[in-house]
Parts: structure tokens; sequence; C-alpha cells
């Protein structure tokens, strides 16, 4: 099986990063080593634990760089642009709604990423993983009732639209 390979490339000029790639739900550093953490210009990821860490630093207009297979045809595809159209803060139930169509009109035209990690898990007193400024400045605010509230376990989705 092919792998999906993404990298991003940020407006402020960063060359393209290659972030991680995934396969089945496993994710491997570039180097294709399992590993909890691991920098590489300036983007750190976890992706032995599926935690993408530096998600939060990107900005609506960054592009991705996907290897992958396109769902609908079936064909490999290398270096496909996307461009970051939105951050969003969701719990689970708020995340399940936002990436799931209600109708046939809801469903994108153009081909959508949709790349999603851990903020805070759920439980009494457990810390945010990502920097919460950095999230509640960037990202828009779906969960429905209080964010504080130690029952809800947090996630972070980054959409990106075929350019």
């Amino acid at each position: 099986m092919r792998e999906i390979v993404v990298r991003v490339t940020q407006k402020s000029g960063m060359q393209p990063v290659r972030l991680g790639r995934c396969a089945r739900g496993s994710c491997t550093s570039p180097r294709g080593g399992r590993q909890k953490a691991r920098r590489k210009a300036g983007l750190l990821f976890s992706l032995g634990v599926s935690v993408f860490f530096r998600l939060q630093d990107l900005d609506i207009g960054d592009e991705l760089l996907v290897d992958g297979v396109d769902r609908r045809t079936g064909e490999w595809s290398t270096g496909r642009r996307f461009v970051v159209s939105g951050l969003y803060l969701t719990d689970i139930d708020a995340g399940g709604k936002l990436v799931t169509a209600g109708s046939p009109a809801e469903i994108p035209t153009k081909p959508v990423v949709i790349l999603q990690t851990s903020v805070r898990e759920d439980g009494a007193s457990k810390p945010w993983i990502l920097d919460r400024r950095t999230v509640d400045a960037k990202s828009r605010n779906l969960i429905e009732g209080d964010v504080n509230d130690p029952c809800k376990y947090l996630l972070l989705f980054v959409f990106a639209q075929a350019s």
C-alpha cells in the first residue's frame, strides 16, 4: 500500500517540509522511523502517537503538498496542492459534525484534506497538549458549551482545499 505524505509550505516562505506519512492510521517520521517527537525545519510532530504539535502553527493560506491516493478516482497523485482554508477547535461531538456531510449538497466540489490532532484529553486537571493561546487565536471555536469542561476531549482540525 502506498503511503500518504504531507509537506507544508507556510506563507512566510519556508521551504516545503515533509510533515510525515500515514498508512492505515499508522504514522511515521520523514526518515521512516517511529519516534515520539522530532524537530524538522520548525515543525515539531509526534507521529508515534499521531499528534501533530505544529498544526497549530499553520495559517489560512498556507500550502500543503500531498502525495496520496484520490479517494474518488483511486489514482495516485504526487505534489497535489491544497491551501489551508480553516482551523477549527472542537470537541469530539462537534468534530464529528464538522467532517460529516448531512446531505449531498454539503459535499465539497473540490477535494479537501483534513488534518486533525488532539488538543486536550478529557479528565480532571488534564493540561492542553497544544499552546492554548495560539489555538484560541487562530482557530474558530465550534465547541458547544464550556471549553474548560473537563469531560470534553478537544481536537484541532485543519481544512485545506485543492488549489
